[in-house]
């Protein structure tokens, strides 16, 4: 899945996606780049992109990115996957993405995601995740206010799903 959002005025207003691909690539990395490629081209995203690479795509990042020398990040959800699960929910929460309402998979996935999510559809929700995680990273302002008491959450499926540092206090000190 290849997503562009507008950022223009983020965290004002809505991360607002203006791109949109579900690439079918029958496990050929070439399509995916290709298409990938296009979209940093057209939108201009050179310098603020990323791609998933945990697992299998990690050859990506070796491969691809660095053979054609394209200076994008690699986000990778070991370790930080519950991280970024809970800032696409808090995110949410204060509806900080905005979507046409024309592609359906994406409520469709957002409404079905659960822990674990091994045997789910979820590869939209996984983009979300690193697309949240992400713009926290490159806009952080005080945008998404660490959980405060009685604030209204997305339901996580177990207690252990709370980031560490969250657990702990330890994390924006």
């Amino acid at each position: 899945v290849i997503m562009v959002f507008d950022v223009t005025e983020f965290p004002k207003k809505p991360a607002e996606l203006r791109a949109f691909n579900w690439v079918i690539s029958d496990g050929m990395i070439s399509p995916w780049l290709d298409m990938f490629k296009f979209y940093l081209d057209y939108y201009g995203t050179w310098t603020r992109a990323g791609f998933d690479s945990t697992g299998l795509q990690k050859h990506f990042d070796e491969l691809s990115f660095k053979v054609e020398d394209l200076q994008v990040m690699g986000l990778n959800f070991q370790g930080l996957k519950n991280f970024m699960l809970r800032t696409l929910q808090l995110f949410s929460n204060k509806h900080l993405f905005a979507f046409p309402r024309a592609i359906k998979g994406i409520p469709h996935q957002l409404s079905r995601y659960k822990i674990p999510d091994a045997k789910i559809a979820q590869d939209i929700v996984a983009t979300l995740m690193m697309a949240a995680w992400m713009l926290e990273q490159l806009f952080w302002d005080g945008a998404v206010e660490d959980g405060k008491e009685g604030a209204p959450m997305a339901h996580i499926g177990s207690r252990n799903a709370r980031p560490y540092g969250e657990r702990t206090n330890s994390m924006r000190q």
